[in-house]
């Protein structure tokens, strides 16, 4: 019976170091043996390999070079667009000065219109003449009016043809 235990102790002894040793040497034997990388053997194919690699080097150097003219086109319209935008804030601050010019002045003038015309007029000759006084009065505000209003600017060019259809 003694020989028995001490067989079983010996014989899970035995297992554990076993699996210790596996445990610890398995990782290292995967690290141990790195893999050679594919290099060329021959000078034919490192000749081969360095003209791959130029014609690399020279498609990503003709997309960087697009790629800095095309930022340096988009730099370029960002501030054409800002400068138009400055131009439109300084015509719009001037028709709003204008539009308010006009408006405190026709709030502050006395209204007379043609009702009051009549009631005012004593005859037919002098409605008339009231009314062609509103008349001319109306349309010389309306031309002073056409005078101030800002002419529309074109704020972007269009790219490219003119489209047809």
């Amino acid at each position: 019976m003694a020989l028995t235990r001490v067989s079983r102790f010996n014989r899970a002894l035995i297992g554990s170091a076993l699996l210790a040793t596996a445990l610890v040497v398995g990782p290292m034997a995967a690290h141990a043996t790195p893999t050679k990388p594919a290099t060329p053997q021959t000078s034919g194919e490192v000749t081969v390999k360095l003209a791959d690699l130029a014609k690399k080097n020279e498609q990503l150097t003709e997309q960087l070079n697009k790629a800095r003219i095309d930022v340096a086109k988009a730099q370029d319209d960002a501030a054409a667009a800002t400068r138009s935008a400055a131009q439109a804030q300084v015509v719009l601050r001037r028709a709003q000065k204008t539009l308010a010019a006009m408006v405190a002045s026709q709030y502050k003038a006395p209204s007379f219109s043609r009702a009051a015309a009549v009631l005012a007029s004593g005859s037919g000759q002098s409605y008339l003449e009231t009314v062609q006084m509103l008349n001319l009065s109306s349309a010389h505000q309306g031309d002073v009016a056409q005078s101030r209003a800002p002419r529309p600017t074109p704020l972007a060019k269009p790219k490219g043809p003119p489209r047809t259809q």
